[in-house]
């Protein structure tokens, strides 16, 4: 256990350790374990305090965050406008009303707060060496439309391109996660909870659905769902079925696409070269914004960060072709094994994707009945100034 004193030795030393989980944390002790670490979870950092990990997310002020917050939306909107202003773009089928500004302002506020708060803390310590233990790297490069790697760590991306300087010396250990279903899925499966919390008509219907008696009831209509029941469209379920209906349980549109998404990756007909490099810039875009960020980045660190953005842009935006042709393929399995109810149920239809799926389902004559996971989230700050970007 490191004393007091070891703890804030950091200020003077030039290396440091970071980890991201308790599972990197257990290999960097055992491999370097007269150093001293840092991260910027805070729940991690407070699990670990006693061993004397310090918890750098209080280096960047909840005034700072929300400027960079407001910010980061402002220059997804501009990208957003900047992208759609491109003809190929806008030839395409079935993406009228679509914006991307949602996931931009997700990945944006991401990399610029990871970044700020990163370079605060090496300047701050004068830090010239780092070891990074991480669950993966950061990959903007990935096979789900404009999102990078649920784990990837944005630091390790900030050391491969040189954003601390070309003397600054860093090694990326990778320490891959166990079970990441456990860090994502929320989802309740012990039946003695469901019981408690759930209403008495719920746990009926899961008892019969459980023993199989549902799949033998004759049911004369069906009705399409996307993804597994939850929240409110669970609470649906005994009336729908009581009124005679039987749910067609579909993936939700993020899975359900990008299966079919797969699909087309290696079709000779597909083009993944739909965007040349030159066609995405948007160096100026960030520049033209240097006078809100100027207190926290340089122009040159704007530079490397609107590069990182770009690469990711040109790699998902140059298969954009394909992903929309995979969202009919998706839409269009649907449609078929429906009877002509002309309605489907969902939740979280939340993403560019999901756009254009209910655009194809509308030009259907379809009606899609959607449910809020929970009002908060609905009326929240940050929500309001989204509306022109809500997708559905």
């Amino acid at each position: 256990m490191k004393s007091i004193k070891n703890k804030l030795s950091l200020l003077y030393s030039d290396k440091a350790i970071y980890i991201d989980s308790l599972q990197a944390y257990n290999r960097a002790i055992k491999e370097s374990n007269n150093s001293s670490f840092f991260t910027d979870d805070p729940v991690l950092a407070y699990s670990l305090n006693k061993q004397g990990v310090i918890n750098i997310d209080s280096l960047i002020s909840k005034n700072d965050n929300f400027i960079l917050g407001d910010i980061s939306l402002k220059i997804a909107d501009n990208i957003d406008e900047y992208i759609f202003s491109n003809k190929k773009l806008n030839s395409i089928n079935h993406i009228n009303g679509l914006t991307l500004a949602r996931p931009l302002g997700v990945l944006l506020s991401s990399l610029l707060y990871k970044s700020l708060i990163f370079s605060r803390f090496l300047k701050k310590n004068k830090i010239k060496e780092i070891d990074l233990y991480i669950s993966e790297k950061w990959n903007g490069k990935t096979n789900s439309f404009i999102e990078a790697t649920r784990f990837g760590n944005f630091f390790s991306k900030l050391c491969e391109v040189r954003f601390f300087g070309d003397n600054f010396i860093y090694k990326i250990i990778e320490c891959p996660l166990i079970n990441k279903e456990e860090h994502v899925d929320s989802s309740i499966n012990n039946i003695f909870v469901k019981a408690l919390i759930f209403p008495f008509l719920i746990n009926i219907r899961e008892f019969l659905y459980k023993i199989g008696i549902l799949n033998v009831i004759p049911f004369r209509k069906t009705i399409p769902i996307l993804g597994q029941p939850d929240g409110i469209i669970r609470e649906a379920l005994p009336r729908l079925n009581l009124k005679g209906y039987k749910e067609k349980i579909f993936p939700k549109v993020p899975k359900g696409v990008s299966l079919e998404y797969n699909k087309l990756l290696n079709k000779k007909d597909i083009n993944h070269s739909f965007l040349d490099k030159k066609e995405i810039n948007t160096s100026s875009i960030f520049i033209s914004n240097f006078k809100n960020l100027k207190q926290f980045f340089t122009n040159k660190e704007l530079i490397y960060i609107s590069n990182i953005v770009d690469d990711s842009l040109v790699y998902h935006l140059s298969r954009f072709p394909m992903w929309v042709r995979a969202a009919y393929n998706y839409a269009s399995n649907i449609i078929a094994k429906d009877n002509n109810k002309k309605i489907i149920l969902a939740s979280a239809l939340s993403n560019p994707l999901s756009k254009i799926v209910h655009n194809i389902f509308r030009s259907n004559d379809y009606n899609i009945i959607l449910f809020e996971h929970g009002v908060t989230k609905g009326i929240s700050a940050l929500s309001s100034k989204r509306l022109h970007t809500s997708e559905i």
